[in-house]
């Protein structure tokens, strides 16, 4: 029997930990397999919080990443009951763990980036190799480390019309621009972050369900004035993007105004990113919690016509899952010493393998 991969992450909405099984060759050969997503309670959300923007171990963090370490090994081992395999049947996971700094060599002397989460302790716990780190050997050769879901999009576009785009709104939004012989990509703003966060201070609620808030607001065309002067879309990709980099908050506003504008701002973000691609693409693909904002997506579609958008589950992908499932082409990619960044991914000198192995005791 074939083995399969098992992907991993734990993303920057904070939302909770995303699994997934694949089989693949790392290159162009992909199955998709069984999946689950197993929510953070209120705490977990609370002290992931509390670290962002960290730049030393501390030992709540330390604790914190002890405890997300038990929690990703659970998420293993209710995946394979629910999918019916066995251990001896995963050649590898990919874990990405959970991204407390990233710091843009772009911004930044020295770029940075730091997933809390332990690879050999997972390695241990689970009995299973474990592929970490995917994102340092980019960065130490001055790249910016991310996005690395592209490679893994342009694997699953293979037989598709292009150029296309994916973009996965996120805690932050992405594009990947996939065309027959090129592949662009970078972080092109805040995504879910910023409407998020003023969600969860307005009402205490995790997300705007369905975009309902923002729907009932009107756009503050002023305060989307000054938003997107940000320095950040001015620069020419590849770039990447920290959750903390944008921290704009419209104070005063109401509740429906400020959702209704920061989906206007994250709408606006991702337009300028559209404006660094060679050429329009055909269509725009949507992934990520993103897509299920209403409002966003009424915004989004209304802004990029004639260039249809469709959200990615009318291709059959596993949306909520599509990160998940990276990390485990990834990983298997890392064992065959492949390419995961490039130099129109990450701004990677020449396309670079990346990877640690950590193999149980």
């Amino acid at each position: 029997m074939e083995k399969w991969s098992l992907g991993l992450m734990s993303g920057t909405s904070m939302d909770g930990i995303d699994a997934a099984l694949i089989q693949t060759d790392g290159r162009e050969k992909i199955t998709l397999g069984e999946t689950l997503f197993v929510p953070y309670d209120t705490q977990v959300q609370e002290n992931l919080r509390s670290i962002l923007g960290s730049t030393e171990k501390t030992e709540i963090i330390d604790n914190l990443e002890k405890e997300l370490t038990y929690r990703h090994a659970a998420v293993i081992e209710a995946l394979l009951k629910k999918s019916g395999l066995s251990k001896n049947v995963i050649d590898v996971v990919g874990f990405h763990g959970h991204t407390v700094l990233h710091q843009s060599p772009k911004k930044y002397p020295k770029g940075r980036t730091w997933q809390i989460g332990n690879r050999e302790m997972l390695a241990n716990l689970t009995g299973l190799n474990v592929v970490g780190n995917l994102r340092e050997n980019d960065m130490a050769h001055g790249g910016e480390g991310a996005p690395l879901v592209p490679v893994f999009q342009q694997a699953l576009c293979a037989s598709l019309e292009k150029p296309l785009v994916i973009l996965n709104i996120g805690g932050i939004a992405n594009m990947a621009w996939i065309d027959d012989n090129d592949l662009i990509a970078f972080d092109a703003g805040p995504g879910n972050a910023l409407i998020d966060n003023w969600i969860f201070e307005k009402t205490g609620a995790r997300y705007d369900a369905n975009g309902a808030i923002a729907s009932r607001g009107t756009v503050n065309m002023d305060l989307l004035e000054q938003w997107v002067d940000h320095p950040y879309l001015s620069i020419v990709p590849p770039k990447s993007l920290d959750r903390l980099d944008f921290n704009y908050s419209p104070q005063n506003l109401s509740l429906e105004d400020g959702a209704a504008t920061l989906v206007a701002f994250t709408v606006e973000t991702i337009l300028k990113g559209l404006d660094y691609l060679p050429k329009k693409p055909k269509t725009i693909f949507v992934a990520g919690g993103g897509r299920h904002n209403k409002a966003l997506m009424t915004a989004l579609t209304n802004k990029c016509q004639p260039i249809p958008v469709q959200a990615i589950d009318a291709l059959g992908w596993s949306s909520d899952f599509l990160e998940a499932q990276a990390w485990a082409y990834l990983a298997k990619r890392s064992l065959l010493t492949l390419p995961i960044t490039f130099p129109k991914t990450t701004g990677a000198p020449y396309p670079l393998t990346g990877g640690v192995l950590y193999e149980p005791l």
